[in-house]
């Protein structure tokens, strides 16, 4: 499996506008939460922040795109950043 963290930053924008963001997000299969594979426990990512898993084969170019889409669907100004996980832990983060 293949797994990706995706940060999404739209400038200028409103509460609303990420909340349209995550809807679009989440039509292109991206969510907002990250499970431990021990404990099988989900957790809530930070705001602006994404993951995306894939049995298939996958670029970061691909998930770039699709995450594109998404945020140019709301603004013309946005940033985006894709990371190919390796492997992943956090602290703090909540659980869902």
């Amino acid at each position: 499996m293949t797994r990706f963290t995706i940060r999404i930053k739209l400038q200028q924008s409103s509460p609303e506008a990420y909340e349209l963001l995550c809807t679009y997000m989440a039509l292109h299969g991206f969510t907002r939460t990250i499970t431990n594979s021990s404990t099988l426990e989900t957790f809530q990512l930070p705001p602006g922040e994404f993951s995306f898993e894939t049995e298939e084969d996958a670029t970061k170019k691909q998930i770039l795109d699709l995450a594109k889409a998404a945020a140019s669907a709301i603004t013309e100004e946005y940033s985006v950043l894709v990371t190919e996980s390796n492997g992943r832990t956090w602290y703090g983060l909540r659980p869902v």
